[in-house]
């Protein structure tokens, strides 16, 4: 066997062709499309000549006409989707500005890009699912910029993945010893204005798979 290492793992790499591209021009952020590898659709102009041709039976004029009016919809379909993908892409880039430029993620839903888009929650949703995007940083899910936020005082709202983060960073560089509790994070937090609950503190860390204080004394 030239590869022993195929007989304990089978899986096989993705390869993650992106649909759009991140340039960064001087101080302006261009989103371009990457559909270099769609196909450029038009109607035959010969079947438009075809109606034009009296000796052509009405029947094969009427199935003519149906099968143009059915390529006419596919092209504008193909058209808007692009259309939409680009508007959206544009959209998460604007919001999400921090984020290339200082690498803070902004509180971002659908809701608001479709708002933004002026278009429906669904169309977006729709335009977004497996959708990559290739950035400087990296290729990206679009969807990974999707994050709720909470609320503070002052009506601000600051981005659930970051507040993940920071904890994250916290319980990375803790006393092994004497390992923070919930209530010492939201402490900590609370310094750099970031006001949360323990019971949220407690869910972040559950997603984050990270065990209580107790369990992660050394």
């Amino acid at each position: 066997e030239p590869k022993p290492g195929r007989l304990i793992n089978t899986e096989r790499a993705v390869r993650l062709i992106p649909d759009a591209i991140l340039k960064r021009n001087e101080d302006k952020l261009e989103v371009i499309l990457n559909d270099w590898g769609m196909p450029s659709l038009s109607l035959n102009p010969k079947y438009k000549a075809m109606l034009k041709q009296k000796d052509i039976a009405e029947d094969t004029k009427e199935y003519l006409r149906e099968r143009l009016k059915a390529g006419r919809t596919l092209i504008d379909a193909l058209h808007n989707r692009k259309q939409t993908l680009q508007e959206v892409t544009e959209a998460i880039v604007s919001i999400q500005r921090d984020f290339w430029e200082n690498g803070n993620f902004q509180p971002m839903t659908s809701s608001q890009i479709a708002k933004l888009v002026g278009k429906h929650k669904s169309t977006v949703s729709r335009a977004m699912a497996n959708k990559y995007l290739q950035t400087p940083d990296g290729i990206f899910e679009l969807r990974q910029f999707l994050n709720s936020g909470i609320k503070q005082g002052n009506g601000e709202l600051f981005s659930s993945k970051a507040i993940k983060s920071k904890i994250k960073e916290l319980i990375k560089n803790e006393n092994k010893e004497k390992p923070l509790t919930d209530q010492q994070i939201i402490n900590i937090l609370k310094q750099e204005g970031i006001s949360v609950s323990r019971r949220t503190i407690a869910k972040y860390r559950n997603h984050l798979k990270i065990l209580p204080f107790q369990s992660r004394r050394e």
